[in-house]
């Protein structure tokens, strides 16, 4: 039925927005950890094979960690924008405003 707008709809609009956010959440998590380990060991490797050169290379690995270390906290900003200001539900909600009041698209 057309302008058939239900209260239901614009729940599971949330409902999958935050479904999405959480999958976003994890494979930042996922991402930063896998990120991690593959520095520290890559590092380990070459402090390995040489020794002498172990204090700029545990340098430049605390430098590239804090650079991965970043990544979840934009994901983070992302997610919550998905969650709090979510322009999917505003749309929905400008459009069920629209054709409660009679205007059509």
């Amino acid at each position: 039925m057309k302008g058939h707008i239900t209260i239901e709809m614009l729940l599971n609009i949330y409902r999958f927005t935050i479904l999405g956010v959480s999958l976003i959440l994890a494979a930042g998590g996922i991402g930063f950890a896998m990120g991690c380990g593959v520095i520290c060991g890559k590092s380990l490797e070459c402090v390995a094979r040489r020794p002498d050169e172990r204090s700029s290379l545990m340098l430049d690995t605390l430098v590239f960690t804090g650079f991965v270390g970043n990544f979840p906290f934009i994901i983070l900003a992302f997610g919550a924008w998905f969650l709090f200001a979510n322009p999917i539900a505003d749309s929905f909600v400008i459009a069920a405003k629209s054709l409660l009041n009679g205007i059509s698209f």
